[in-house]
């Protein structure tokens, strides 16, 4: 029988133990949003890298039957963390979104906060639990941020599974997203800050939309780019 993990859950009308409640207001807007404009990035001659965003997409038709349940995060202490100021640090985690801190909770919000934009519109009369395990989560440096003009990425991966609430019962297999962004540095990633719209913000934003292109709605997010990156 399956027995539901301990840790944090969050519950689709908001999260148990009174933490924030549902964010979707917030990000409403986000959902209809255009697939990011991975040209505004230009891809000069210092290209060495190529990236993707890709996943199994779930037909609508499947995923329009489910109703948002519980959403389970899991960022592994087994992951590796980097505070190094390199170029690109060798670790499962390296974040520089947040102000200095548990990198392992940070990494957690971001990915909850994407969950709940992106699966909290499911209404179908399928109950159905989203359990999320970070597999990376390698951002930029701030001196890579902000010395680099045309290289970084945000290398992102998870993976998904989906399970009825009522049985445990596991829908599908296991799904392993990858949400490789390309990242802003240099006089772009200075006027985003001064713009509002942060590293933190862009990124959350993106896995926003790619959650919800996932489960076979809006834009779909699937691409590739080369990039000079870690």
């Amino acid at each position: 029988m399956f027995r539901v993990p301990q840790g944090a859950i969050l519950s689709c009308g908001g999260i148990t133990g009174g933490k924030t409640m549902l964010r979707i207001g917030v990000l409403a807007a986000l959902l209809f949003a255009p697939a990011v404009a991975f040209a505004e990035i230009s891809n000069g001659d210092d290209d060495k890298g190529r990236w993707s965003t890709r996943f199994d997409r779930i037909p609508q038709e499947v995923s329009q039957k489910w109703r948002c349940g519980r959403i389970f995060i899991d960022v592994p202490r087994s992951l590796t963390v980097s505070e190094e100021e390199t170029w690109a640090p060798e670790a499962d985690i390296v974040w520089r979104g947040d102000p200095p801190g548990d990198r392992y909770v940070q990494v957690h919000d971001i990915l909850e906060t994407a969950f709940e934009g992106g699966v909290g519109h499911l209404k179908g009369p399928r109950r159905v639990d989203f359990y999320v395990t970070a597999r990376e989560f390698h951002s930029l440096t701030d001196k890579a941020r902000y010395q680099l003009t045309r290289s970084g990425v945000h290398n992102i991966e998870f993976d998904v599974v989906v399970r009825d609430r009522r049985s445990g019962e596991q829908i599908g297999p296991k799904y392993t997203i990858n949400a490789d962004l390309p990242a802003l540095n240099g006089k772009q990633a200075r006027q985003a800050d001064a713009e509002g719209h942060t590293q933190k913000v862009r990124v959350t934003n993106y896995l926003t939309n790619v959650v919800y292109s996932w489960l076979g709605y809006g834009v779909d997010q699937r691409r590739s780019f080369n990039r000079a990156g870690r």
